[in-house]
């Protein structure tokens, strides 16, 4: 999974914790990354994919480019 929706955002003082469910085939796939604290603040609901330093979060159809921190950790089917 390298992308999909935000469904929570925990606040640390340089990054942001970024959980996030898949979509379509995907969509029992979790996971999470951190990304800067930049200009751009993800949200619930915002759509979000990430490539090796780099993650797009769309907010009303344009796309922000912030930095991914680290490698992703994922939860594949819910967790199991």
């Amino acid at each position: 999974m390298v992308g999909g929706i935000v469904t929570d955002v925990i606040e640390l003082p340089d990054l942001f914790e970024v959980s996030v469910v898949g979509t379509g085939s995907e969509s029992m796939d979790r996971a999470y990354i951190y990304v800067a604290r930049k200009d751009i603040r993800p949200e619930v609901g915002d759509p979000i994919w990430w490539q090796s330093n780099v993650a797009m979060i769309t907010k009303n159809g344009v796309e922000y480019r912030t930095e991914k921190v680290g490698h992703s950790v994922g939860l594949k089917r819910g967790g199991q």
